[in-house]
């Protein structure tokens, strides 16, 4: 290990940060075998919104489609 990596420049802690993203207006459409649901939200990526709607479904097999609204 070096000594840079165990004490960081000071410099490190105030460099600029990218801008946040805004979040992305996303409709979630999920199909089961006992129906299916849609609905809108606010989501980091429209990767997030997949993951999101896999953990509100659980384990099921489900067919999930997610589009992004102006």
């Amino acid at each position: 290990m070096s000594p840079e990596s165990l004490h960081p420049s000071p410099r490190a802690a105030t460099r600029p940060q990218a801008p946040a993203t805004p979040p992305i207006k996303c409709r979630v459409s999920v199909k089961t075998v006992d129906g299916g649901q849609t609905y809108d939200g606010l989501f980091p990526s429209t990767c997030a919104a997949v993951i999101a709607a896999q953990e509100r479904i659980g384990m099921r097999p489900c067919g999930i489609s997610v589009r992004t609204l102006p």
